[in-house]
């Protein structure tokens, strides 16, 4: 017998675990702890399931434009007020869905064990903080977070632009406003264009994924607003190169100068498996000082980590050194800080001596 949607959720929730998987061929399956657990008291899949499972997701023109762009993304909520972000997609031409549980509860930044410094950074009345790391990094929950912090310690005016809605906040010392695309405006673009009508004092942009998004969001910080954001960066020192590769030749040099100029600080964030299980966020962080500002502005790129290395005292610190400080003090395994290493060659000496 094919268990419920809602059914599945409740077991997702119960086991802790951050992620069901839903796809033709296999039985239902959880990420718990970053490793994969199939239901193997469910049956494998098949292609009615899981469409089913879609059909009771969906609207009916949500299900058109998945068939039109071959994936979707969208909220679901279950009958206890449980969220999830839900992305749906092709594989091997059959359906497929992954649902991310989204806490209730927003967690602090000092709950989510992250550097004080991340306090200082929603301090600005202007510019660009930017979180990157790959999928399943933990980004929306440290941008929560930061948003938390601004609603219950300022008084501000913060709309998010999400796609979709993940956390739900609620207006404290702030006023918070959260934009859906495609159900409350077209495009991130189009939203962060009209946003500067809105009277906004902190913009949350869900991603800066394109030319448009990104050049909309450089132009909404240089008017004046605080801006956090999300890029697909591998570290925190590439992503100045990431954001002006996204513009066209002739606009390269100027996009350079504008964001050494707007940037406030980069955080390139990792979740990494613990020894006593679970995950925690392991951070490299980037602040704009001069010496970051005037490499970005001269293209001299390649200098960043070594500035981050000497910046330690403000409040930087490179991922790298991060992992071997928590191998050091028995918190992850030698060969785990391996895997997420950004110079794992480099690592191993200094781990092991060769």
């Amino acid at each position: 017998m094919v268990q419920s949607l809602e059914q599945l959720v409740v077991q997702v929730i119960e086991a802790g675990a951050s992620d069901l998987i839903l796809m033709v061929g296999e039985p239902p399956i959880m990420k718990q702890g970053g490793k994969v657990v199939r239901l193997t008291t469910a049956a494998p899949l098949a292609a009615a399931a899981v469409e089913g499972y879609l059909a009771s997701l969906a609207t009916p023109e949500q299900i058109k434009r998945f068939q039109q762009d071959r994936q979707l993304d969208l909220a679901y909520m279950n009958a206890e007020g449980e969220r999830f972000r839900v992305n749906v997609f092709f594989q091997r031409n059959l359906p497929s869905l992954v649902l991310r549980h989204i806490p209730a509860k927003i967690r602090s930044l000092a709950e989510l064990g992250l550097p004080p410094i991340f306090s200082e950074l929603i301090q600005h009345d202007s510019g660009l903080v930017l979180l990157v790391g790959p999928t399943g990094s933990g980004k929306s929950t440290t941008m929560a977070a930061m948003v938390r912090q601004v609603n219950e310690t300022q008084e501000r005016h913060i709309i998010t632009l999400e796609d979709p809605i993940e956390y739900m906040h609620h207006s404290m010392r702030s006023i918070i406003q959260q934009r859906e695309v495609g159900m409350d405006v077209h495009s991130f673009a189009e939203g962060l264009r009209v946003a500067l009508r809105e009277a906004p004092d902190v913009i949350l942009l869900g991603e800066m994924r394109d030319y448009e998004s990104t050049a909309a969001a450089i132009t909404v910080a240089e008017t004046g607003h605080l801006v956090l954001s999300t890029i697909h960066a591998n570290s925190a020192t590439q992503t100045p190169d990431r954001i002006i590769d996204m513009f066209p030749e002739g606009a390269k040099t100027q996009t350079r100068l504008q964001l050494a100029d707007l940037l406030i600080a980069v955080v390139s964030q990792r979740l990494v498996p613990r020894i006593d299980g679970g995950l925690e966020v392991v951070c490299e962080v980037m602040i704009a000082n001069t010496a970051v500002r005037n490499a970005i502005r001269g293209a001299n790129t390649n200098q960043l980590p070594n500035i981050i290395q000497t910046g330690k005292g403000e409040g930087m610190q490179l991922l790298d050194d991060e992992l071997v400080r928590r191998v050091q003090s028995s918190t992850i395994q030698p060969e785990v800080a391996l895997q997420y290493a950004n110079d794992p060659v480099m690592m191993r000496r200094q781990l092991y001596g060769y």
